[in-house]
């Protein structure tokens, strides 16, 4: 019977602030699309939560919160964690309801939240994270599920939910450390310490990395590129543009004079100054402004070629030995719409 009184006293003490809506503190900075759909997923949770979807109607009153802060969504907030089994969240949002509601003056909500809080807070399992000397290296990292715990924590008893928590601790040059932890429903105290971990075998020392390989003090002194080259690779290059850059010239004439011929035979049908011509002369004019445009071209790129390779061969140092003798055979097609050159090399 006096359990059905509590309860009784519980639902009437919380039913004011869980039934009523949604009221955003007057100097929320949320905008008014965000406010709406603070309003829709607020609705959505008291929806649920009546239902008896629990974990979907506080997921719901959480995004509520983010998108516009204020002291009835945390009252509803914390009582779904509660409900949930979820103690630790639900004591700290208590905890954080009531600060809310006495700085926008809702007295009522600020009342039971503090209420709820004092009642919680004697039943909340703690977990405690020790770090001791040895095992504080350089850039210590530790996790607890995933989340940074700073150094200020350590040693220090957290509320924590019930269930099972996932211990992390890692460094660079180091073997990451992991455990785990179940925390009990019941009001418990239990605490993890982290080992000094372990040197990584993967390690390397930053002294060393520098992608160099290290030096072999018994091997010979590498050659100096310089003392071994004898000129040989410049003069190739040399010969092969040079090659090229002659057969460039040589399809230059065969295209100048293919051009002279095309307009030799267009002056049978065309007049003295080439100003009128049937259609056949305009057909010969045409091909000899075209082999004239090819001839051009070759002109150049063989000039410019032969240039280079002259060039190369000239600043290609001196050689008091030949390693390799090298052949330079130019070759080239010509037809009707153009031509084609280059070289080919053999040693």
């Amino acid at each position: 019977m006096r359990s059905l009184i509590s309860l009784a006293l519980f639902t009437a003490a919380t039913l004011p602030a869980l039934a009523a809506p949604r009221i955003a503190h007057a100097q929320s900075k949320s905008t008014a699309s965000q406010q709406a759909a603070a309003e829709a997923l607020f609705s959505d949770g008291k929806r649920l939560m009546a239902a008896g979807s629990v974990n979907e109607a506080c997921a719901k009153f959480a995004e509520s919160q983010k998108l516009d802060p204020g002291a009835g969504t945390l009252v509803n907030l914390a009582a779904c964690y509660e409900k949930a089994g979820k103690s630790a969240s639900a004591w700290v949002t208590y905890v954080e309801a009531a600060s809310e509601a006495e700085r926008t003056g809702r007295k009522q909500w600020e009342t039971q939240a503090k209420k709820k809080r004092e009642e919680l807070e004697p039943t909340l399992s703690r977990l405690t994270i020790v770090v001791p000397s040895a095992a504080r290296v350089a850039g210590l990292r530790v996790e607890r599920d995933g989340n940074s715990v700073n150094e200020g924590e350590w040693g220090v008893a957290v509320p924590m939910d019930p269930g099972a928590h996932v211990i992390r601790a890692s460094a660079d040059g180091r073997e990451p450390w992991q455990t785990s932890v179940t925390i009990d429903a019941k009001k418990s105290a239990s605490t993890i310490e982290v080992p000094p971990l372990v040197a990584s075998t993967a390690h390397v020392d930053p002294k060393t990395a520098t992608g160099t390989p290290p030096v072999d003090t018994n091997s010979p002194p590498p050659l100096d590129p310089k003392q071994n080259d004898d000129g040989s690779s410049l003069r190739t290059v040399s010969l092969v543009l040079g090659g090229v850059g002659v057969v460039g010239i040589g399809v230059g004439a065969v295209f100048g004079i293919m051009a002279l011929g095309a307009k030799s035979d267009a002056k049978a049908d065309c007049s003295s100054d080439f100003a009128r011509c049937n259609q056949a002369g305009l057909g010969n004019l045409d091909s000899a402004s075209s082999k004239a445009t090819v001839s051009t071209i070759s002109f150049i790129a063989g000039g410019t070629l032969l240039a280079g390779g002259v060039l190369f061969y000239v600043l290609a140092p001196k050689s008091h030995e030949t390693t390799s003798a090298w052949k330079v055979t130019p070759r080239f097609g010509v037809n009707d719409h153009g031509a084609s050159f280059g070289a080919g090399g053999t040693f």
